[in-house]
Order: C-alpha cells, then sequence, then structure tokens
C-alpha cells in the first residue's frame, strides 16, 4: 500500500520541511538512498497496515532490508523483504515478480530458506543476545519479516577501531553472551553456521547480539547437511569445506574460538583444511599475549580440525570459561602458564552480568550509530605503500584511505560506475566486490598488489585486466550458491600468469572449456566450480591434459563435458578431494587408483544423459583407505568388491544401473554414517534380499536402499539405533519387526508393493517420527489395516498409508499432520467414517480414497487450512451412496481440488471457494452435473 510524504524523513521519521534535499534533523538524503537501491521498495510504502517503511538498510544476495516505523508501537524497526535480484524484479512499485519461468523453482526454493530464517528467529523472542523477528507475513507476491532493529557496530568494526585487536577482556565481554545465544540455538535444535565477527554487533546501550540466521539449519539428519556450503575463510571448520558433508553445534563452536583466537590477536586462525596435514596453529599464550591457561586450552579446543575433538555445543565451551576449568587439548603441547588473575576475577563477573559493558558501549557510541560495512584493521605486514594521486576516495557514500590494504564491499550493489575510484587504490592486497552488478573490471586494473580478490556473483564476462595481478593468491570468480552469476566467462588465458594462485573458483554455469592456461600455475592447491550446477551441462571441460602437472592440487571440482580418459590426474597425489560432475564418454576408472589421499571421491552425472562410468567392481577404489565421503553414479556396476577396505568411509551413495546382489563388502565399513544405493531413472535396481552385512553399521543415521528383491522383516536393521533417517524399497514386507528400537527415527519411508503386514504395532515406540510412508499392500491378499499403533506419534507432520484401513481413529490425535494421503481403500471394506481427521485442522494437503460405507463428507468441513484436497469416492455406479459435497464449501483456502465420484450433481457449495485455482472432476457414475456456473471463477477446469 502506498503512503508516500514528502514532508516525513525516512531515517528518524520527524516531520521536516517541504522540498528535497538532506533532513534538517538528521541530515539523511532520501534521493541519494533511492538512486543506490532502484528497486527498493518506494519509501513510504504502508506493509500489513501496520509498518511505514523507510531508507535501505542494505542489499544482499536473497532481498532488501529496510528502516521502518511500526506506528502501533511507534518504534523503529527493520523488516526484511525477500527479493533476489537474480532472480526477481518489481513490478508496479511494490510487486515482486520472478524473471522468468526458469527461475521459479530457484525463487520458491529462497523463499523457503528465507521463511525459515524468519521461524527460527521467532523461537528466539526475548532472548537479550538476539535479534528477534517479532512478526512475518506475505504480501507483494513475497516474504517480509520484522526484526529489531540494532543500532550499534559490529564485532569487526569494533575490533578495526581498536587497531585490528581487542583485549582479552573485551573479547569474552563480546563472545560469552554469543556462546549463551548459541546455547540456547542449539537447545531447540538448530546450527548458526555462520557465526562471524560482522554477524556480532553491539548496541548503543553495549547490549551484545547474534544477528543473520538466513543460513541457520536444523542439526537433526538429513537436513544438517548443508544445500548450499556457507563459507568464511579462517571462521569456517573443515566440515563447511566438504559438500554435504555433516554439521552440528561444534561447527559453531569452531567459528566461536575463531572470533575469540582473531580478535584477541589480530590473526585469523590458519584455514582448518591447510591444518589437517600440518596444524600449524600458535596458542595465543605463545603470542605474547597474557591469557589464563583455561581459556587459552578452550579455545584451542574449540579451534580443533577434528568436530569430535572440539566441545560439541555452544553450552559445553561456556560451562568451561565460567568454571575457569582446564581442558584437555588433543595432540597440543601445553602452553606457558600466563597470570591472568585479574581476567578471572572478570569472566566472574560476566557469568553473573553478561549482558552489559559500559566500556565497550562508550566505545561505540563514540564511533557511529549506522550499521555500515568497513574494513578491517590489524598490524600492516604488507609490502611498502604506493602513493596513490589521490589521498581518499568515496564508494557509495562511504570514504576510504588509499593506504587501505583491504577493502570489502560485498553485497552493496555496485555497478561499474561505482567502483571507478577503486582505479586510485593501489595498496590493496584483499578485496572482496562480491555480490554486486559489476560487468567491467577496467578500474582494477592498476591494482596489482591484489593478493585476494572475490567477484563471486556479479556479471563478468572479461578477465583481461587481472592479466598484470602476478601476486595474486586467491582468485573467486563463481557464480555463487543458487546463483548463475559471471556465466559470461569462457576465456582463462588472463590467469596465466598467477604463479602465486593457489585457490581458484570459476562459475558453472559459464562456458569456460579450456584449462590450458592454468598448465603452469603449479602453486594451485584448490580449483573449484562453485554455484549452481544446475540439471544439465551442455559445456565443461572434455580435457583434463592441463591439470597433469599440477601435484600441488588437494581439491578439484570441475565441470566435465564428454571425458573420456582421467588419467592425466593419476599424478595429482596430493588430492583430499576430487569432484568430477557432467558427462564422462565410456571412461575407465583405474588411473584414480593412485590417489590414495583421497577423503572426498564424487563421480556424478548432471541432467538426462547417460552416465558413462562402467565398471566390474570398485577394486580400483581399494587403496583410498583415507576415504570417508564417496559418491559414485555408474552406468554400469555389478560388485562392490573392492569397498573392504574403506573403514573410514562416512558418506556413501551409489546411483546408475546398479546390478549387484551382494551387500557383504560393506559390512566391515562401521564408521559410516550416510548410505544410500538407488538407481537413477530406468536404470536396473540391485536384486538384494540379504541386508545382514549392514547389521553392524551402528553408526548410521541416513539409510536409503532402493533394491528389488523381497523383504519378510526388518531384524538385519534391529541394531542401528543412531538411525534417523530410513527410506527403502520393501516389496513384501509381512512384518515391521526388527526397528521397534529405532527411537531416534525422524523420516521413514517404505516403498514397494505386494505387502502383507497386518498392522504397525512395532512402529507404536517410534515418537520422534515427523515422516511416514508405509508399503503398498497386496490387494488381493484383502488384508483390513490395523493402524492403531500410530496413536501415539503425535510428532507426525507427514502420513502415507496404501491399504484397505479398519478405523481412522488411530490417527485422530495427529494434530500436527500437514499432510495425509490415505490410498487404495476397496468399495466395501475399511472403515466407515471420516470423523476422526475433524480434528486435524493443520492438514494443508488431503487425499482420500473413500469408500462406499462412508456417506458424509461433513468431518472434513472443519480442515480449513487445507490448500489441496484429492477425493476418490467409490461405490455403485447406479446407486450412489455420497452425493453431497456441500461440507467442502467452507474450505475456503483451498487452492487445488480433484474429485472422482459417481453420483454428485450439485456443486454450488464450491462458488464458495474464491482461491480455488485448479479444478478437476471425473464423472463415473450416471448421474451428471448440469450446472458448473460455480465454479466459472476457477481459472483452471477440467472435467472428465
Amino acid at each position: 500500500m502506498e503512503g508516500f510524504n514528502k514532508h516525513l524523513c525516512y531515517n528518524c521519521f520527524q516531520e521536516r520541511p517541504e522540498g528535497d534535499g538532506p533532513c534538517p534533523c538528521c541530515g539523511f538524503d532520501l534521493l541519494e538512498n533511492q538512486q543506490k537501491y532502484p528497486t527498493a521498495l518506494r519509501a513510504g510504502t504502508v506493509l500489513n497496515s501496520r509498518y511505514i517503511v523507510g531508507r535501505v538498510l542494505g542489499q544482499g544476495g536473497f532481498g532488501i532490508t529496510y528502516l521502518a516505523l511500526d506506528t502501533q508501537l511507534d518504534a523503529k524497526v527493520a523488516i526484511k523483504e525477500f527479493m533476489p535480484g537474480e532472480l526477481a524484479t518489481r513490478v508496479d512499485g511494490t510487486t515482486v515478480s520472478v524473471l522468468a519461468e526458469s527461475k521459479t523453482e530457484a525463487f520458491t526454493y529462497g523463499a523457503e530458506r528465507f521463511q525459515e530464517e524468519a521461524r527460527t528467529l521467532a523461537k528466539f523472542i526475548g532472548h537479550p543476545n538476539i535479534a528477534g523477528v517479532s512478526s512475518y507475513f506475505d504480501e507483494n507476491d513475497t516474504s517480509y519479516f520484522v526484526m529489531d532493529y540494532i543500532e550499534g557496530i559490529s564485532f569487526k568494526t569494533y575490533i578495526a577501531n581498536h587497531g585490528g585487536k581487542v583485549s582479552v577482556e573485551d573479547a569474552c565481554n563480546v563472545m560469552i553472551p554469543v556462546l549463551q545465544a548459541l546455547t540456547a540455538v542449539h537447545a531447540e535444535g538448530f546450527i548458526h553456521r555462520d557465526v562471524t565477527p560482522d554477524n556480532i554487533y553491539i548496541t548503543k546501550d553495549g547490549m551484545v547480539k547474534l544477528l543473520d540466521f538466513g543460513s541457520a539449519r536444523y542439526s537433526i539428519g538429513d537436513k544438517s547437511k548443508s544445500l548450499d556450503v556457507i563459507l568464511k575463510v579462517g571462521y569456517a571448520p573443515k566440515e563447511q569445506y566438504i559438500r554435504r558433508s555433516r554439521q552440528g553445534p561444534y561447527t559453531d563452536v569452531y567459528s566461536c574460538a575463531a572470533c575469540f583466537y582473531a580478535a584477541i590477536t589480530g590473526y585469523l586462525p590458519p584455514e582448518s583444511l591447510e591444518r589437517l596435514d600440518k596444524d600449524e596453529l600458535v596458542p595465543i599464550s605463545q603470542l605474547g599475549i597474557d591469557i589464563p591457561e583455561y581459556l587459552d586450552k578452550a579455545i584451542l579446543k574449540g579451534l580443533a580440525v577434528q568436530p569430535e575433538d572440539r566441545f560439541q555445543s555452544a553450552a559445553e565451551f561456556l560451562e568451561a570459561i565460567e568454571s575457569q576449568r582446564v581442558v584437555e587439548v588433543p595432540g597440543a603441547a601445553p602452553p606457558p602458564a600466563t597470570a591472568g588473575g585479574q581476567l578471572d576475577a572478570a569472566i566472574a563477573k560476566i557469568k553473573k552480568k553478561p549482558a552489559l559493558f559500559g566500556g565497550i558501549a562508550a566505545a561505540v557510541l563514540a564511533v557511529v550509530i549506522a550499521v555500515g560495512v568497513l574494513s578491517g584493521g590489524g598490524k600492516d605486514d604488507g609490502p611498502p605503500l604506493k602513493q596513490s594521486a589521490v589521498p581518499s576516495v568515496t564508494i557509495a557514500g562511504e570514504t576510504y584511505s588509499t593506504n587501505e590494504r583491504e577493502l570489502r564491499l560485498q553485497g552493496m550493489g555496485l555497478t561499474d560506475e561505482d567502483i571507478e575510484p577503486l582505479q586510485y587504490m593501489v595498496n590493496l592486497t584483499y578485496l572482496d566486490l562480491r555480490e554486486n552488478k559489476i560487468t567491467d573490471l577496467s578500474a582494477l586494473e592498476p591494482l596489482t598488489e591484489l593478493r585476494s580478490l572475490n567477484l563471486r556473483q556479479n556479471e563478468i564476462s572479461d578477465l583481461s585486466p587481472l592479466a598484470g595481478m602476478t601476486q595474486m593468491e586467491e582468485l573467486q570468480l563463481s557464480g555463487g550458491s543458487g546463483s548463475n552469476g559471471n556465466s559470461g566467462i569462457s576465456d582463462l588465458s588472463p590467469l596465466a600468469n598467477m604463479k602465486n594462485l593457489t585457490y581458484l573458483s570459476l562459475p558453472p554455469g559459464s562456458a569456460i572449456s579450456d584449462l590450458s592456461p592454468l598448465a603452469d600455475l603449479t602453486s594451485l592447491t584448490e580449483i573449484s566450480f562453485d554455484g549452481s550446477w544446475g540439471n544439465g551441462v551442455s559445456s565443461g571441460i572434455n580435457d583434463l591434459t592441463p591439470l597433469a602437472g599440477l601435484t600441488n592440487l588437494e581439491s578439484l571440482r570441475i565441470l566435465v563435458f564428454g571425458v573420456e580418459d582421467l588419467s592425466p590426474l593419476e599424478n595429482l597425489t596430493s588430492l583430499t578431494e576430487l569432484q568430477l560432475a557432467g558427462s564422462f564418454n565410456k571412461v575407465d576408472l583405474a588411473p584414480l587408483s593412485s590417489l590414495t589421499n583421497l577423503k572426498s571421491l564424487e563421480l556424478q552425472r548432471i541432467g538426462n544423459v547417460a552416465s558413462g562410468l562402467a565398471a566390474e567392481d570398485l577394486s580400483c577404489l581399494s587403496g583410498m583407505t583415507k576415504l570417508q565421503s564417496l559418491r559414485l553414479d555408474m552406468g554400469q556396476l555389478n560388485s562392490l568388491s573392492g569397498m573392504e577396505t574403506l573403514t573410514e568411509l562416512k558418506e556413501c551413495y551409489l546411483y546408475g544401473s546398479l546390478n549387484f546382489t551382494d551387500l557383504s563388502p560393506l559390512a566391515g565399513l562401521t564408521k559410516l554414517q550416510q548410505l544410500q544405493i538407488s538407481p537413477n531413472g530406468n536404470n536396473s535396481s540391485p536384486y538384494v534380499e540379504d541386508f545382514s552385512p549392514l547389521a553392524n553399521l551402528t553408526q548410521l543415521q541416513s539409510l536409503y536402499l532402493y533394491t528389488d528383491g523381497y523383504v519378510k522383516d526388518l531384524t538385519a536393521f534391529s541394531k542401528l539405533t543412531a538411525l534417523q533417517s530410513l527410506s527403502m524399497q520393501a516389496n513384501g514386507l509381512a512384518s515391521f519387526q526388527g526397528i521397534e528400537n529405532l527411537t531416534e527415527l525422524r523420516e521413514l519411508n517404505f516403498y514397494g508393493s505386494d505387502a502383507t503386514y497386518r498392522n504397525v504395532a512395532p512402529l507404536a515406540g517410534l515418537t520422534k517420527l515427523q515422516s511416514l510412508r508405509l508399503p503398498s499392500m497386496d490387494y488381493q491378499a484383502n488384508i483390513l489395516l490395523d493402524i492403531s499403533g500410530l496413536s501415539g506419534l503425535t510428532e507426525l507432520t507427514n502420513l502415507e498409508i496404501s491399504g484397505d484401513v479398519a478405523s481412522l481413529e488411530p490417527i485422530s490425535g495427529l494434530n500436527k499432520l500437514t499432510s495425509l494421503r490415505i490410498y487404495g481403500n476397496s468399495d466395501t471394506a475399511g472403515y466407515s467414517s471420516l470423523a476422526p481427521l475433524s480434528s486435524l485442522t493443520g492438514l494443508t494437503d488431503l487425499y482420500l480414497n473413500i469408500n462406499e460405507r462412508v456417506t458424509s463428507l461433513a468431518p472434513l468441513a472443519s480442515l480449513t487450512n487445507l490448500r489441496s484436497l484429492e477425493l476418490y469416492i467409490n461405490g455403485d455406479y447406479n446407486r450412489p451412496v455420497l452425493t453431497d459435497i456441500s461440507p467442502l464449501g467452507k474450505l475456503t483456502n483451498l487452492q487445488s481440488l480433484t474429485l472422482t465420484e459417481r453420483g454428485v450433481t450439485d456443486i454450488s457449495a464450491l462458488a464458495n471457494l474464491t482461491n480455488l485455482q485448479s479444478l478437476e472432476i471425473r464423472e463415473y457414475g450416471n448421474a451428471k452435473i448440469t450446472d458448473w456456473s460455480p465454479v466459472a471463477h476457477v481459472p483452471n477446469v477440467t472435467k472428465s
């Protein structure tokens, strides 16, 4: 809703004189803000009939954050709007519209993540150290949520303003409240995944707030695997570098410990992956800094490379600090004793009153109240300063000295014109320009001192201005998660003289097909195509020969197109991670046998192409005894032989045409946590009936088996008590016996047919289940299914049953259900009433196959949250029993309705369903509908 008022300042929200120009009260210039953020909502727009939109606080990859005035409380708030610039645009000044149909899926996925952030933060309303969400709503075809407006500065800025490092006491004053916040976050089953100084804010009142939960994820089951890697070098533990690697509260512990370390020392800890083979992390106490032994060791333990060696939660980390308990650090030499008595006392005070600290509050007030993006500080150990033509430059309203070594301009919507002043920043060694709108890099050509340059998610095609940057060590050109940024890049020849380059990321959506310019860059340790790889590959690397001499490579993740020969990789024996995705042409895996240092191997097809990977067995992998993650998409695999030696495996995914019958090579892989065996498309499934080789894989948390063969019962899985997710093909299942003790299960999906089980009693104790699918019954067996064992599964949100159910009463108390689908009731058998469903008011999706014993749909009238309803009404064609659908008229939120019936003639009740977008009615009886006018408002109507 528009509400523009030229007499209101959209920064301080005070009345101001008529006319343009800066506000006389606070100096804010609306015109400048509007020019900087052209796609933002018009200032003065009223959202949710309550919030007056003010100036834009910032814009990033996911959307826009506004300052706003809550007219009910007369208070400033921050409002986040889901508005991904790569996927959507603004129409009519308010409505958000997806740019193209091809981007709809990505937009929907992003919106779900955005809404998830809101729901996450809403759980922590009232926590003093978390910026809480007070409201969230949908409007303008997108989503919004309302947050506390934090007036203060980031911990990153605070550190920079104090010369690049702070005292041990100041670090504790900030980080203890952060650990208290994370203790609450972890208790709810979440992990933050992006704890860094720029996501920690200190308010003008001295409160510490943890921000930016856009990366938060449940730490339960498969949901703890990151869909997109959140990586900030120095703060990211090793598990965040490995795609689909399990993350947990210990991930946040590492980041918190890194914040401690960087704040106190002025230096980032070495990258976690670099520490795997040789850990050169120097304890703080050995850097000439006075720190108590218990705090020094707690930080070291938090920074342990292996997750199991760290504190397992923020609560454990916090307890070690507050109790001043000296913890053991695996493999660490004892640091020298330090005084630190005064700090001990300070820690004790913080334990009692952690929220406020006047010294920091005063420092914050002495700097700026606005939230900004500032460059870091710290010790200047770079090359001698060059004399620039100008002493300072202004970029996007901020002034920077041309003596700066580091500059971070991430997500500011900068254009080519905006970055022209960068040509004078000749002393820069680090420059972050990711998530902007840059197409031309000419302004960067004079910056020959650059060691690190981040250009992710821009619109770059020509790299020639980078040709003179021979000192470059780290170059990021990737598209970014879910993005096709920089897709115009095709020629890498400007990089040919970057002999010091160690890290290179490239955009997967580009036309890069030739890696020969990299052939002499022997310092490279990592090459990766980072970002959205899409659903198909039309271009990629087809010749791996230029990589043959890059023997220092430790990580290689690239898109391939029609690769025929892997032999150029056989001498890359330093590789710990290898990922080739795309298409292969009759490739022999044997050259990989020499890569015995691999910890992660992934060979995966993308799109609807033949795999091109074929092997009789996996003996070529037998020497990879360090392997922890394996993902193979095979055109043919006849045996698992060769896997017996891979005893360090934690994740194993096998796809494609799988023809093996014997799982015994897996029997000794007792560290496995994730195992998936499934064909792709029309590929053959392995015929397996003996699952006993899996019986001792007791660390399994997720198991997916799509195999042919008949399964009598589930006793082979009885010891797998750590399982949180089990999905399998269960043809002919006669009993659920064997999984009674798998009480950690959240997800249980059975596929297949011809099942003969008569009840689900063994499932009664699986009270943590959230999703359950039962295998399809053998309908010729005429079994009436007793589902009373489901009555206590009150955490279920999704339930699917395929069989003749005796009664629906056992599910009447499952009030968290949002999706219920019951297939297969015959004409005369099964439940006779829908009454037990009337209490399931949270349902949004319902599918019912209704027999002729059911005479009324009235119980469905209370299910007013339904969005999708499918009813298949059985019965006699000539004497149908159920003909009255008037109860459906109460379901005013319905968007999709499918009705298969035998005697309905009156559909007038459907006139009330004003939100209905799709209607399908199949008439199988002799009586017909003659008046279709009640559904004239429905855009898509199918009659058959």
